[in-house]
């Protein structure tokens, strides 16, 4: 029985001898697809165009022989891989070493024996399908390993996912920080002594780290409210978050089951749980874990948790209050206070007149005052309603026949500055009016032992609204008259301090320079003076001879 000729290998066979064709072509025609050539140049341009399985090459040809033939064969990248037996008359061991040189595979020797030749060429043709099934094996085995390495890069990026949604969701309630993770991991465990799985054991796995996703939309008082403080709206939004979860999760197959035990966490035995009601064994064991888990955590850990927090409590003291002394860098708030200040006093137009204060104490405290004169009868009802604000916000404020006075609690001057802003923006609105700020600069210096300071304050008048009065100043307590600089206009000396009154549709400019003492610094400097003294004193006594200080047996 012969198969069809498109399903036989093929040979091609070169002779320049028609006489030897013809007895290969006998012994072969019924197993292989032939190809003829009569010389080298024409087998080399057959092989190229056909490529065929295995050459059988005479040696002995005109123009180019079967030695130069194989060597132009195993230098062409097309037929580099195409087996070549020589069949030739020469039987020395110089030529058949020659031939193997050059790369031939075999050598048979004439006259041809046909079961020699059959058997040859059979061989050489299962071992080069022998040598193709190894290379076709090597290329899946490299892409295999490739394929091993992308899905375990894709495996570690899926953990990875999983383990930062978990982390979002403990970042959006600080409360749970840890606490997902300390949910996977107990229920795995758990998932572990029942016998599960290693597949189901990752599901539970997965189910804890993302079992709170669903309540990711919930507003933030809702997150730390227990179910009984619940309104009837807010517990049915809150029984919506395991059905929000099994929807984030259910469009990811790799998650498809963790979904189903995150939808049934709060199912009960008895029929009472959320969201479906289900009964005994219906609730998928994987939910039951995850419910058991989370209830020990909340329960037991929580409460040794809580235990450990009031014991740490009860060990520690209060801190204690901020210091009267500020930090030792320049306080830039005296400049900022000014300009603040004299902003604010513009915004309380509409009264007789009007006079702002600042109190210095110790570095880094300040206390504000405000005192306004009203025209008519009554105060206005935007000033009394200024008035309540600032009660509310600790503010001193006393209503004396046609004059308030405002007074605010000493505060440190960060904070200070925090409320005249908040003050400011209440005036503003109040009293209708939008004024630009003053232009102010500040140089501070730090010289440990104290801080020099030059202020620069600005305030152009001249587009002030008609009936904002003259009668505006400013009081700087304590200060000398030798720290101004310059003014326009000149302040006025008092027995307190200076009072810079305002002058209207002018520009007004006051520069500042200020030394405030450091009591830090100065008793830094004093500790390292009675240091050195101590140090010289030890000196002299060595030199007398009466050698260091002992302490008495």
């Amino acid at each position: 029985m012969t198969t069809s000729t498109t399903d036989r290998p093929t040979l091609l066979l070169v002779d320049d001898e028609s006489t030897n064709l013809a007895i290969l072509r006998e012994i072969l025609k019924d197993h292989y697809r032939l190809l003829f050539a009569k010389d080298g140049m024409q087998a080399f341009d057959i092989a190229k165009q056909h490529a065929p399985d295995l050459i059988l090459c005479d040696v002995m040809m005109p123009n180019v022989g079967g030695f130069d033939t194989c060597r132009m064969l195993k230098q062409e990248p097309r037929t580099v891989d195409i087996p070549v037996i020589f069949v030739t008359a020469l039987t020395d061991a110089v030529n058949e070493t020659q031939g193997f040189e050059v790369g031939a595979v075999d050598y048979v020797t004439k006259p041809v024996s046909p079961p020699v030749l059959f058997a040859r060429v059979r061989t050489h043709l299962q071992l080069v399908n022998v040598e193709q099934l190894q290379q076709a094996n090597a290329k899946l085995n490299d892409a295999n390993a490739k394929l091993a390495d992308a899905n375990r890069r894709l495996r570690g990026n899926f953990e990875a996912s999983i383990r930062m949604m978990s982390s979002i969701i403990e970042q959006r309630n600080g409360r749970l920080a840890g606490y997902c993770r300390r949910t996977a991991m107990v229920g795995m465990k758990v998932a572990s002594a029942l016998g599960m799985s290693d597949a189901e054991q990752e599901e539970v796995y997965h189910a804890g780290l993302l079992h709170e996703i669903g309540k990711i939309g919930f507003p933030d008082d809702l997150l730390d409210k227990p179910q009984p403080s619940m309104t009837q709206d807010e517990l049915k939004l809150y029984k919506q978050h395991p059905l929000n979860a099994e929807l984030i999760l259910v469009p990811i197959e790799e998650l498809a089951t963790a979904s189903v035990y995150i939808r049934h966490q709060h199912e009960r035995v008895d029929g009472l749980g959320f969201p479906d009601g289900l009964v005994g064994d219906a609730i998928p064991l994987g939910a039951s874990i995850l419910a058991a888990t989370k209830f020990y955590l909340d329960k037991v850990m929580g409460r040794r948790i809580g235990e450990q927090v009031r014991r740490r409590r009860r060990r520690q003291p209060p801190p204690p209050p901020p210091p009267a002394v500020g930090p030792t860098r320049a306080p830039l708030g005296f400049a900022l206070l000014v300009g603040v200040l004299m902003l604010l006093a513009l915004l309380l137009g509409g009264c007789g007149a009007i006079d702002a204060g600042v109190q210095f104490g110790a570095a880094g405290r300040v206390q504000l005052q405000l005192g306004l004169q009203h025209e008519g009868l009554a105060a206005q009802s935007w000033q009394e309603e200024l008035a309540r604000d600032l009660r509310a916000h600790g503010w001193s404020a006393r209503h004396s026949g046609l004059h308030w006075t405002l007074r605010s609690p000493v505060l440190p001057t960060q904070q200070a500055l925090d409320e005249l802003s908040r003050t400011i923006q209440r005036a503003t609105d109040l009293a209708g009016l939008d004024l630009p700020p003053p232009r102010l600069q500040v140089h501070s210096r730090n010289w440990m032992v104290g801080i020099r300071e030059r202020i620069s304050l600005e305030l152009d008048l001249r587009r002030l609204p008609a009936w904002v009065p003259d009668g505006l100043a400013l009081r700087l307590e304590p200060l000398a008259p030798r720290a101004v600089r310059s003014a326009s206009p000149q302040p006025l000396s008092t027995d307190t301090g200076l009072l810079w009154t305002l002058e209207a549709g002018a520009p007004n400019q006051l520069v500042l320079a200020l030394w405030r003492w450091s009591a830090l610094g100065l008793g830094s400097l004093a500790i390292a003076a009675l240091l050195m003294l101590s140090l010289v004193l030890q000196w002299l006594r060595r030199q007398l001879g009466y050698g260091w200080p002992q302490l008495p047996r």
